[in-house]
């Protein structure tokens, strides 16, 4: 009876996610597990919905299915030609006791000035970013996968050129990056 159920289920949840004006929020109020919010890889997509990803059609449903006992349904939300993993440096700032998030917002974006015209990223790292594991390095953070950091930095890594020099907020205050490749 539970299985009938649960098909039930999902076979008029399906129907609703299809519709659905914002299928992030709907994921995020509807599903077990939440949003992601980073792409993944044609390969790293499981087998079974490796063909209906290559159709990019975002506005077909698929499935239901079942995986690693239970019921899915699937929609490809967006398609992207991202690198597999990007090379970036960063700067960390956050408001505090002795600064407001506007006045972090506002120092970022004087460093980034300041880098753009030719001023030392790394210098500039060292001197001021609280991120203490990059910092001593001149912020810089390696290369990473997509999905590794927090999704807006993230985002701004994955979507950005090399060279490029951008600022972004998330959780942790405020990042001057710098992508190197």
């Amino acid at each position: 009876d539970d299985v009938q159920e649960t098909e039930k289920w999902i076979d008029h949840i399906k129907e609703e996610f299809a519709a659905a004006a914002d299928p992030v929020q709907f994921i995020n109020l509807n599903s077990d597990t939440r949003h992601a919010g980073t792409f993944t890889q044609l390969s790293n997509v499981p087998a079974n919905l490796q063909d209906f990803v290559k159709k990019e059609d975002k506005k077909s449903v698929f499935g239901p299915y079942q995986e690693e006992g239970s019921f899915k349904v699937a929609k490809l939300l967006e398609v992207a030609d991202r690198p597999d993993s990007v090379h970036a440096r960063h700067i960390l700032l956050a408001p505090g006791e002795t600064m407001t998030i506007e006045q972090t917002k506002s120092v970022a974006d004087s460093l980034a000035r300041l880098i753009k015209t030719g001023a030392s990223f790394d210098k500039l790292a060292r001197e001021t970013s609280l991120d203490e594991g990059s910092a001593q390095i001149g912020g810089d953070l390696g290369w990473f996968p997509e999905g590794r950091m927090v999704v807006p930095f993230n985002n701004a890594c994955f979507t950005a050129k090399k060279g490029e020099i951008l600022t972004v907020e998330t959780n942790y205050g405020i990042h001057v990056i710098e992508i190197l490749a």
